[in-house]
């Protein structure tokens, strides 16, 4: 309602701003900016309008009204459309946030569209409210149990801050444990194990940084006080790993000290193994450092096993050779004791010149004094008869040797069947028994028969021992 005018526009101030007020909202009008047209309009309605401008806010209220009805007209269809959009955002499957966002949009293309001053911009908007509410109903229970979940995530970074903050409070800056008013002793830096602090923080951080999702306004100030209630604890835990880095590090010089001094590899090997066992002792250190730290020690080891097997190889090399020399000297001496036996044997048979067998026997290659004394005494007695003390003898050296080797035959046979009763003998009543194998056996029975001074003839004995022989190089091949 405009209220009563009088004759004149009363005091010059009032009427020159209700001139402006006019002049904004006919400007208004003209640009079509209906929100401010009818903001200017409501001003002016408010106030008493003298007669000389009456006229003038009729003429440019029923444009307002004109202006007003058109837009109705052209916003009644997207109005229609928004609601229809809103309907169809309801019942879509898209994600929640994103569903949020658009009805957001959405309300915001409403207020674009200007006021609902109409009964049917009021009843479309009335519907459209409803369709809104209706599809940020399940946005509104995901954005609760969002906040709720922050919540529960802000006290439980709390929680971690308030973990470190009592462990920090319990430890005591002394060289030694102290005991509090209730007698319970306290821990401090120098008695805890960092092992454990390590493991403590990397599971705070793990924790901290999964806890990701709090209310805005918490993260700075619990980052903040996460940090200020850390810092000490790892201060603490540098210091022990810069004093592990240093004991490490001596470890390595120890070793490579010893490696230029030590000859022997079987002590360097044994000191580089308590050097490893003391390695492993040390507590806590920085992973890169420890790496590096670990490469050297690692390499010095390398070098110490390495001596220790080259010294290995070497040994092995030297009792290998030594083994081959001494085969060679047995070898070598088994061929001079071959070759005088065959000297013997044909100095025996008639064979040989005395002359020459003297002169073909000595050689650069020694025989042990007794078995040389033996065969040079079969040599000397080779043109002689033998006695039968030695004719017994070399009978029963040849039969032991066909029963070691198996050989069964018709000579000899009462001499066998009295051997086999004699050790049998020997056997039961004193217990009596040969720990030597039939190969060591027989070839000392072998060995015996050649050192005898055989003298002329046992041919028949020479070549009965001669089949044992051939036998056991058989035996021996396979």
């Amino acid at each position: 309602m405009i209220h009563a005018a009088h004759d004149s526009c009363g005091p010059h101030k009032a009427s020159n701003r209700l001139e402006t007020q006019i002049s904004e909202l006919k400007a208004a009008l003209d640009k079509g900016m209906l929100r401010e047209a009818e903001k200017r309009h409501r001003e002016i309605h408010q106030a008493r309008l003298c007669d000389s401008l009456k006229e003038t806010f009729r003429t440019l209220s029923q444009r307002l009204h004109e202006l007003q009805d058109w837009q109705a007209f052209v916003t009644t269809p997207k109005r229609h459309a928004l609601f229809e959009r809103m309907i169809s955002l309801g019942q879509s499957s898209l994600a929640l946030e994103q569903k949020a966002r658009k009805i957001k949009r959405m309300h915001k293309e409403w207020q674009s569209l200007g006021a609902s001053n109409s009964k049917e911009a009021q009843r479309l908007w009335a519907r459209f409210k409803a369709a809104s509410d209706a599809a940020y109903a399940p946005c509104a229970a995901h954005f609760a149990a969002r906040d709720k979940e922050r919540e529960a995530n802000r006290r439980e970074k709390e929680a971690i801050c308030e973990e470190l903050e009592r462990f920090v409070a319990t430890m005591v800056a002394t060289p030694v444990a102290t005991i509090d008013a209730g007698g319970s002793t306290r821990p401090t830096w120098e008695s805890t194990d960092f092992r454990q602090v390590a493991s403590m923080l990397h599971r705070s951080h793990t924790a901290w940084r999964q806890l990701t999702d709090i209310p805005r306004r918490s993260i700075r100030p619990l980052n903040k006080r996460f940090f200020a209630a850390i810092r000490p604890i790892q201060e603490q835990l540098e210091q022990e790993q810069t004093r592990n880095h240093e004991r490490k590090r001596q470890i390595i010089d120890a070793l490579k000290l010893r490696l230029d001094q030590e000859q022997d590899s079987q002590v360097l090997i044994g000191y580089a193994r308590r050097l490893q066992q003391d390695w492993k002792q040390i507590g806590v250190t920085d992973r890169a450092t420890d790496q590096k730290l670990w490469k050297s020690f690692r390499s010095a080891c390398d070098a110490a096993f390495a001596r220790h097997k080259h010294d290995q190889l070497k040994a092995a090399q030297d009792a290998a050779n030594r083994a081959q020399q001494r085969q060679a000297r047995i070898d070598e001496h088994k061929r001079e004791y071959q070759r005088k036996v065959k000297i013997c044997h044909m100095l025996e048979e008639g064979k040989l010149d005395p002359g020459a067998a003297e002169s073909t026997w000595i050689s650069d290659i020694s025989l042990p004094p007794d078995l040389e004394a033996d065969l040079l005494a079969r040599r000397e007695a080779s043109q002689q008869p033998s006695t039968p003390a030695v004719r017994e003898r070399a009978e029963r050296l040849c039969v032991e040797a066909e029963m070691l080797t198996g050989i069964e035959r018709q000579e000899g046979e009462s001499l066998r069947m009295e051997l086999r009763l004699e050790r049998l003998r020997q056997g039961l009543g004193q217990g009596i028994r040969d720990q030597r194998s039939d190969a060591e056996q027989l070839r000392s029975a072998i060995e015996d028969f050649h050192r005898l001074p055989l003298g002329r003839g046992h041919g028949c004995l020479k070549e009965r021992l001669q089949a044992v022989e051939d036998q056991f190089m058989q035996q021996a091949e396979r």
